[in-house]
């Protein structure tokens, strides 16, 4: 108990010390006319990250985890792994074995649960008591509804009944006002986006002020509650807090709600999530994970592959280091799934989810689509290129062959 107070104690300082320094900064630098004040902001964002980048170093390397919590997500990674071979009788007696570590286990292993019973035994209750969990959470109603409707189940009007009148569990109040700072970050990005607005614009720094404010206000929800859950605010409270400290490429709520994502309140997979979004950098330098792109072609309207740069030797052990103390798998681990994502696109009911994070690239014309993927392959030590079978492949190589071979053109 002392360490944890310990703990806190230093977060507390830390968060105030950031406070007081990047305010202190903004007030000497953010002067002048609009274009002087765009590079103020830019100098004063990038002295902020680094110290709060330091900040989550120092409080990251010397943490202690919980017992409980990391054996829950040491079996849902075992469970995550039977579900990629399919072996969904198995993965399910394993999700279950977690979710006895758990009052209310986190969406997202839930989801993989229900799946896994709806593709086996199909037992009704279990089915019943997953929804019912969601439903607590907040999950939509319409994506329960097509779940269900999906398969062959006894009692599905019983099911569809549940899901119509059962209320969630989740804090209206708590998500409101979440929602609320959301709504202001999207209706400033529709003003400047309407009018075109360059970095140097007033109506852009019209934007970053609402930002600050919207940072300001989430800080001060934040330190009001204290304790927050997945199950208090749910996946859309957890993408409006995402959202708002993205835009302003800050920290501190994710400095708040480590204690949260430690102690098995907040999923650490959404906290990654939050910390990538924000530019958490380890070291100023480093990512938790490298990043994957999606190339797709426009005219076709589907995903043709997918790349990522190869990390060395060095980066992938302090990259796994890190993973380690925030619960999460390790980084190959994490990119098997990004891959089974990707491949199985098309079945929504296995997907991890993570492929919907990756970033995508939309190419409009053939000569820059295959000159991408010419490049890609030429680069075979520095790049992995994933696609969707031995088909797809040999398909696109010979659509590229063909290509050249046609327009006598090499690739920009």
């Amino acid at each position: 108990m002392k360490t944890i107070k310990i703990y806190v104690l230093l977060l507390i300082l830390n968060l105030i010390y950031v406070s007081i320094y990047c305010q202190r900064e903004m007030k000497m630098n953010f002067k002048g006319d609009d274009t002087v004040k765009y590079k103020a902001y830019e100098i004063y964002l990038t002295k902020k990250c680094n110290r709060q980048n330091e900040i989550l170093d120092s409080l990251i390397k010397n943490l202690s985890q919980n017992e409980t919590v990391s054996l829950y997500y040491k079996l849902i990674s075992k469970a995550d792994d039977l579900f990629m071979y399919k072996k969904f009788i198995l993965a399910g007696k394993v999700y279950k074995e977690a979710f006895l570590l758990r009052t209310i286990p986190f969406r997202k292993d839930l989801y993989k649960a229900l799946t896994c019973e709806l593709l086996s035994s199909k037992n009704y209750e279990t089915i019943k008591y997953y929804i019912s969990l969601l439903i607590k959470k907040n999950e939509e109603k319409d994506i329960l509804i097509e779940i269900v409707t999906k398969y062959d189940l006894e009692h599905k009007e019983d099911l569809y009944s549940l899901i119509d009148t059962m209320k969630s569990g989740i804090d209206t109040i708590l998500l409101n006002k979440l929602n609320s700072l959301l709504n202001k970050d999207q209706e400033i990005r529709k003003y400047t986006r309407k009018r075109n607005c360059r970095d140097t614009d007033s109506c852009f720094l019209a934007m970053l002020t609402i930002d600050t404010t919207n940072l300001s206000q989430l800080m001060l929800i934040l330190d009001s509650v204290g304790l927050i859950t997945e199950d208090m605010i749910g996946s859309s409270g957890f993408f409006a807090l995402k959202i708002i400290s993205q835009h302003n490429s800050d920290m501190q709520s994710s400095i708040q709600l480590l204690p949260n994502v430690i102690n098995g309140n907040i999923d650490a997979r959404d906290f990654h999530n939050l910390l990538n979004a924000v530019g958490y950098l380890y070291n100023n330098n480093l990512k938790l994970e490298e990043e994957n792109f999606i190339i797709k072609s426009k005219s076709k309207n589907f995903d043709e592959y997918l790349y990522e740069t190869k990390l060395n030797r060095r980066n992938l052990l302090l990259i796994n280091y890190f993973r380690e103390k925030l619960y999460l798998e390790s980084f190959n681990e994490f990119k098997e799934k990004v891959i089974f994502d990707f491949i199985h696109t098309k079945d929504t009911t296995l997907l991890f989810s993570f492929y919907n994070l990756r970033r995508s690239i939309c190419i409009d014309n053939d000569k820059a689509f295959y000159g991408t993927l010419k490049t890609k392959i030429e680069k075979g030590s520095l790049v992995n290129i994933y696609f969707r079978s031995n088909d797809d492949k040999k398909r696109l190589k010979k659509q590229m062959k063909e290509f050249y071979k046609k327009n006598t053109v090499r690739p920009d």
